[in-house]
């Protein structure tokens, strides 16, 4: 049940935020500095990462819908087997920021991406992403250290 609501509250402040900075960044022309490095500009992003998949909408919501149901399916095991909790921990970030991204996409046909941390070629992202990375380090970190798969 708690892996249940760490994704409820990750999807909730993901959507959260999003609609706050959209409504911060429209008042500011989409653009805002915090520090030299660290900045919040509003960007509507129709792909995956980096843009993949841009033109290819409705293989995006193939794929995401797929990886929804495989991690939720591998969360499903992992507490029936009573696997470790850092392995369903992993599972929960993972898919609360997948569905909040998909939630954007499906609303609007895109996802809201605002944090951008000004570093040679660095993405603007949002919180899902965060959670995304997240799940995919500890899940890396799993497998390397205790070959979990």
């Amino acid at each position: 049940m708690s892996y249940l609501f760490l994704m409820i509250t990750i999807i909730g402040l993901d959507q959260w935020s999003k609609y706050k900075a959209q409504d911060f960044l429209r008042q500011r022309g989409s653009f805002y500095s915090i520090t030299k490095r660290f900045q919040l500009r509003l960007a509507h992003n129709p792909g995956g990462f980096y843009g993949l998949l841009e033109n290819k909408k409705r293989l995006l919501y193939i794929i995401t819908f797929f990886a929804i149901v495989g991690c939720a399916f591998l969360l499903y095991q992992g507490i029936k087997n009573q696997r470790m909790l850092s392995y369903n921990l992993a599972f929960s970030f993972l898919l609360g920021g997948a569905i909040g991204n998909f939630i954007d996409r499906i609303k609007q046909g895109y996802v809201i991406d605002f944090i951008y941390i000004k570093f040679k070629r660095a993405p603007i992202f949002n919180l899902a992403d965060v959670s995304i990375f997240v799940g995919a380090l500890m899940l890396s970190y799993l497998e390397i250290v205790y070959g979990i798969f």
